[in-house]
């Protein structure tokens, strides 16, 4: 029960594209221009921007347990690689990478002349240690990223990375920040900022700031803004306020009514394609979830532009499989949209009928089965109650009987774990590595038993080449549509919002909302 439990509350799904051998550094092309085409403003050095933070709870980036500081750290420091839109890795301290034959021995070559803050230069040694501490941590966000190292060493601007067993997708997990070595271990209580980013962390002023300045040496050259001041609120909600009244000039919306006291002439936002996948999961050994037609029909009675245009403030992508299109698989077949008839043709070629009080049933060795079930939330969360409310009432309207239950978090926890509920409303965020084993495979939540299933993930799990991800995806994309294993509704979006004074490219992603805010400058 604990490791089911485990999956339930920290399940992690990840995916990568390139090829095998030594790949050259790549350019972004997942961008977004804010403020205007950079045809219209000639960009301009100098002047300062204010972005906000929690209190850090430590500056070392590797054993942070807040996503805000996480995000302030990330503008100091680097990683190996960073994740285009796409989830393509681009180099930043890494400008290549190869993989031996037998996939267990990754090589990254390191970029040269890349000077810590302190002049020093990066090595070898200063990956090697990251990677241990981070292994050695009682907690560090970016645990999932390094344990799929068994061993690793290096020397000069190599490093060699030893894997326990093959992954096709291990380069997209080198995003983590790269700190300087030390001769002891990293200490969160006293740990000495010191990065190779584009910014320096210069100190803490009054007024509960934190001061981050151009790096003069930084090896992509030099920043367009002097200066980064990071102002410390207790939470999103405040920092919403902050940007309203003009304090901040870029954060990132948590709300579905983000937009309601945004000045639609002195800010704008970006939608960023997000990783949390929402779904309705099923327990496969319950009826009526134990009959694929009812699971495959169902699938074709909701929604899901609906759900997302009411629920979501239209800021989301339609997804049945846990993967995004425009990530690789790009192909709208495996998401279906709402077509009634064609799920009542379903129900009927499957032996289930309308009886006289509107609900479907089917006589299943002399006993009638109905079509009807609970959709279990926690009420804490107001979207998954709305979602759950929103799918509960259209498929009633079509004769399928649904109720909501809501319930404490703990309690929600609990059923799904113990599998004492029918469905439920549920989401996975999905980080760079896809192993749906830890989804559907022993012991999952959704009481989901499928050989075929598994030899498809272990399948595309082994791809070697770009070619055979997509193939391998593509194939396990239509036979889950098929089987429907759980009910995808969609990915929800991430939201930054900003004073339209900025302008430039910036790359956010699902974790870094302030990638490249290099190439950010000010009107």
């Amino acid at each position: 029960m604990k490791k089911i439990l485990c999956v339930l509350l920290t399940f992690v799904l990840c995916f990568t594209l390139f090829g095998c051998g030594e790949k050259e550094e790549a350019k972004v092309e997942n961008t977004i221009e804010i403020g205007g085409s950079r045809e219209d403003f000639e960009p301009a050095q100098g002047g300062k921007i204010t972005t906000f933070s929690y209190r850090a709870d430590t500056f070392c980036p590797i054993l942070s347990t807040n996503i805000e500081n996480i995000e302030m750290l990330n503008i100091v420091y680097e990683g190996l690689v960073t994740l285009d839109g796409g989830l393509n890795p681009q180099g930043k301290l890494a400008t290549g990478w190869s993989v031996s034959e037998d996939g267990l021995l990754w090589t990254v070559t390191l970029r040269d002349n890349v000077r810590w803050h302190d002049g020093t230069m990066l090595s070898a040694m200063d990956v090697i240690y990251t990677v241990e501490q981070i292994k050695k941590a009682d907690y560090s966000y970016y645990k999932n990223n390094v344990s799929k190292i068994a061993e690793i060493d290096g020397e000069g601007n190599k490093v060699h990375f030893t894997l326990y067993n093959p992954c096709s997708n291990f380069v997209n997990l080198l995003t983590f920040p790269v700190i300087k070595y030390s001769e002891s271990d990293a200490d969160k209580e006293n740990f000495a900022v010191c990065g190779t980013g584009p910014f320096v962390f210069s100190k803490v002023t009054e007024g509960n700031y934190y001061r981050l300045l151009k790096n003069q040496n930084w090896w992509g050259g030099l920043c367009f803004l002097d200066e980064i001041n990071v102002r410390l609120l207790p939470d999103r909600d405040t920092a919403m306020y902050a940007f309203t009244s003009g304090e901040i000039d870029i954060c990132r919306a948590d709300s579905e009514d983000w937009y309601k006291n945004i000045d639609a002439v002195n800010t704008s936002h970006l939608d960023v394609g997000g990783d949390e996948y929402i779904f309705i999961g099923l327990n496969n050994q319950r009826n009526p979830f134990d009959d694929g037609a009812v699971k495959y029909a169902l699938s074709g009675m909701i929604d899901r532009e609906d759900i997302i245009r009411k629920i979501l403030s239209g800021k989301g992508i339609p997804a049945n499989v846990p993967v995004r299109d425009d990530w690789f698989m790009g192909n709208s077949d495996y998401t279906p949209k709402k077509n009634v008839v064609q799920a009542e043709k379903v129900l009927d070629n499957a032996g289930w009928r309308m009886n006289a009080n509107g609900n479907y049933t089917k006589n299943v060795d002399g006993v009638y089965k109905t079509i009807a079930f609970d959709i279990l939330v926690n009420k804490e969360n107001d979207t998954r109650v709305k979602i759950a409310e929103e799918v509960a009432k259209a498929l009633s309207e079509l004769g399928i009987a649904v109720t909501v239950t809501k319930v404490d978090f703990s309690v929600y926890n609990d059923r799904i774990a113990s599998g004492n509920y029918d469905a439920f409303i549920g989401e996975y965020k999905i980080s760079p590595e896809l192993d749906f084993r830890f989804m559907l495979g022993e012991e999952n939540v959704f009481r989901y038993d499928n050989p075929k299933m598994t030899e498809l993930i272990l399948k595309a799990k082994g791809a070697r080449d770009k070619e055979g991800i997509i193939e391998s995806y593509d194939e396990f994309g239509k036979y889950f549509r098929a089987v429907q294993p759980i009910i995808g509704i969609c990915f929800r979006n991430d939201i930054v919002v900003y004073n339209t004074r900025l302008k430039g490219i910036l790359n956010p992603f699902s974790d870094h909302c302030f990638n490249d805010i290099n190439n950010i400058f000010v009107n």
